[in-house]
């Protein structure tokens, strides 16, 4: 990126935050069809990622003009091929680049992770790995065809304690058909896996419904009144129960509260 054209290089940046952050994209896209994401409609469930070396040669330029804490790989599935992680993290060692970085994956290809692979991670610099986690509702994890079980975030969690990692998983809240019962496993599964790793830390988003993802047609028929206008669609909010007319006033009340946190 030619970041040398920005006048003021640093206003555009999460430079003054601590840690500080720079974002890399290294690929597009992503092979699975989780029923609230975008990929479908955009990239037609196709990956397509930058070579290891190309990788490197952004990260380089990068530091040319940034010293940051944390390089965050931007992606939609960073970790979608192992193969090309462990590269690009050989490479890191190999080249004595000397960086920390963040990048995302699924539980059900972490928990697959041997021991070895692990360790070049952490030796390459990884700090974050992070990971959406969405419920603690089986149900609700087959609704949205996440293909992850609840098994499989804790025997991650807990396996990624003894790494230190800073462990990361992301929550989603407000579902169709979600009952203040699946809200509560969902609580429950965050303070059990907080309490298998104490550098585990959940994050709470909720549902957003977008036109053309897979579980659009869900939220349609449970009574969602999407705009009928393009400019509609300009005062349409991310994270808001304001989307959500199939909650019940306590269920709104108890995701609204939750998602401050």
């Amino acid at each position: 990126l030619p970041y040398h054209l920005l006048k003021r290089l640093y206003d555009y940046s999460e430079h003054k935050r601590k840690p500080s952050i720079i974002g890399i994209g290294t690929s597009r896209g992503c092979p699975y069809n989780c029923g609230f994401c975008y990929v479908e409609m955009v990239h037609k469930r196709k990956w397509r990622a930058m070579s290891a070396g190309r990788v490197i040669a952004e990260i380089r330029n990068i530091l040319r003009y940034f010293k940051p804490d944390i390089i965050i790989a931007n992606d939609d599935y960073f970790f979608s091929s192992i193969q090309r992680a462990r590269e690009i993290a050989q490479k890191i060692i190999d080249e004595k680049i000397g960086i920390k970085w963040s990048g995302g994956m699924r539980f059900d290809s972490a928990v697959r992770l041997d021991d070895e692979s692990w360790a070049l991670f952490k030796r390459s610099g990884l700090v974050n790995p992070n990971f959406g986690g969405e419920s603690g509702s089986t149900e609700l994890l087959k609704l949205i065809n996440k293909n992850i079980t609840v098994e499989q975030m804790e025997k991650t969690v807990s396996c990624l304690a003894k790494y230190d990692f800073l462990v990361y998983a992301n929550y989603m809240l407000g579902l169709p058909a979600e009952r203040l019962s699946d809200i509560m496993k969902t609580f429950d599964l965050i303070r059990s896996l907080s309490a298998k790793n104490k550098n585990f830390f959940a994050g709470l988003s909720i549902y957003t419904p977008y036109p053309g993802t897979p579980l659009y047609l869900t939220a349609l028929a449970s009574g969602l009144k999407p705009p009928t206008e393009l400019k509609g669609w300009a005062d349409y909010q991310y994270n808001s129960v304001k989307n959500l007319p199939w909650l019940n006033p306590k269920i709104k009340s108890v995701i609204r509260t939750a998602s401050l946190f």
